[in-house]
């Protein structure tokens, strides 16, 4: 009883300021308890903010001893040989704790990570696939598959990707932004337009949509209402020379 006393103060490692008295009752508490996988856990974490990775990596092992199927304490392991620049040995914890958990996100999202580390993109793509096989709502891995398309310029797996998360999240800003940036990209003018108009309802002080939306109806050749949109947005900034400029642009069309 007394080691779960000491591992809820040890909630005092989240403030900077109390993390060696948070380090203490650790200590005490695994003298009265030295066989819990979870206070050895919590010790390698705080050794870990404190940069004492030698220290972080052995008891974040003496964790692992005592509880060997822990999934949270393999994922740990992982994680301080990721920050230990050792991205294949993370890979391998990583691996090995969706051996035990195949639906554990947090598994598949950190091992993607350390896969576009070593360079394999292909890869990492792939256990995102594989993680949106076994849970197809989760948001870490589509927001991290969709992102890696995008650096990729692969913009139909992207949109495809995106879309799946609108759907889930309705009323994201920075989703619908995204999506119309990659419509505008595709030179689909008429589908920006549509997520524009939505973002505009959504979010209508946000200046960037505004602008982009000004310019989506230039390339539609719809002008009056291009001029409208960057005369909406030259009262809010009267000062900004680059809404001037479209405006003398558009004015003399």
């Amino acid at each position: 009883d007394n080691s779960y006393y000491f591992y809820l103060l040890s909630e005092l490692k989240k403030k900077p300021e109390t993390l060696n008295e948070s380090e203490q009752l650790l200590e005490k508490a695994l003298k009265a308890d030295e066989n819990s996988s979870v206070l050895w856990a919590e010790k390698a974490l705080i050794e870990a903010r404190k940069s004492k990775w030698p220290e972080a990596l052995k008891d974040a092992e003496k964790s692992l001893v005592k509880d060997p199927q822990s999934v949270d304490s393999l994922i740990l392991l992982g994680k301080l040989h990721a920050a230990h620049d050792e991205p294949a040995l993370a890979i391998t914890y990583y691996k090995k704790a969706l051996a035990l958990d195949s639906v554990n996100e947090e598994a598949y999202t950190v091992m993607a990570r350390e896969q576009v580390t070593l360079k394999d993109q292909n890869a990492a793509i792939q256990s995102l696939n594989q993680c949106l096989a076994v849970v197809p709502e989760s948001m870490s891995c589509l927001y991290y598959l969709a992102s890696l398309d995008l650096q990729a310029k692969k913009y139909p797996e992207a949109l495809k990707t995106f879309e799946t998360i609108r759907q889930l999240q309705p009323n994201n800003p920075q989703v619908l932004q995204t999506i119309s940036e990659i419509y505008v990209q595709q030179k689909d003018y008429t589908q920006a337009l549509d997520v524009l108009l939505e973002l505009k309802q959504l979010s209508p002080g946000d200046v960037t949509s505004a602008i982009r939306l000004g310019l989506v109806y230039y390339e539609l050749k719809e002008i009056d209402r291009s001029i409208e949109a960057f005369e909406t947005i030259s009262k809010a900034y009267p000062k900004s020379d680059r809404i001037h400029y479209y405006l003398g642009m558009l004015y003399e069309q």
